[in-house]
């Protein structure tokens, strides 16, 4: 019997072991993807369109429900309280104000770099597995990329980390 997307996010959540680890894209920030890597995905899977901005200042997009198909992810975005006039009010190319007055900043300077940016597909297949085999036996686990994926992050790479997420069963 196949499991559900429920059914397996809650085993997880439940610190159990489910059919394969649960798949996480974009549901919030820190699991997305910026504007310039989701058009390079998009195009590399021939599946472009555009895509509904998440968070302005560091230009991270929802995917779509194509792509989230794609790579049978079993959580979706809930994306509450849209103002008529957007969330934030953009100061300058680093700088915005949210809807409750706070001014966030961009931090410059800093490369967050790993094996998804520079590996090659098969060196980003055998680090996700190997992560899945310490994480993901017992439950707990939801397969995601953490920190929002980067323009310079071949396509090729995220797409063999979650193929090996939907491949990786117990």
């Amino acid at each position: 019997m196949a499991w559900t997307h429920r059914e397996r996010v809650l085993a997880a959540l439940n610190h159990e072991e489910a059919d394969r680890v649960p798949i996480d894209f974009g549901s919030a920030g820190p699991t997305a993807i910026v504007g310039e890597a989701y058009q390079n995905l998009t195009r590399h899977l021939n599946l472009e369109h555009k895509a509904e901005t998440l968070q302005q200042l560091k230009t991270q997009v929802y995917p779509d429900e194509a792509v989230l198909r794609r790579f049978d992810v079993d959580t979706r975005g809930i994306q509450s309280g849209k103002y008529a006039n957007g969330h934030s009010r953009v100061i300058d190319a680093h700088t915005i104000m949210d809807e409750f007055g706070v001014t966030w900043r961009q931090t410059q300077g800093t490369q967050d770099i790993h094996f998804l940016h520079v590996g090659t597909a098969d060196e980003v297949r055998a680090e996700t597995g190997r992560i899945i085999d310490i994480f993901g036996r017992s439950g707990g686990y939801v397969l995601n990329a953490v920190h929002a994926i980067q323009a310079e992050v071949p396509p090729a790479n995220i797409v063999a980390m979650y193929d090996t997420g939907i491949a990786h069963a117990y």
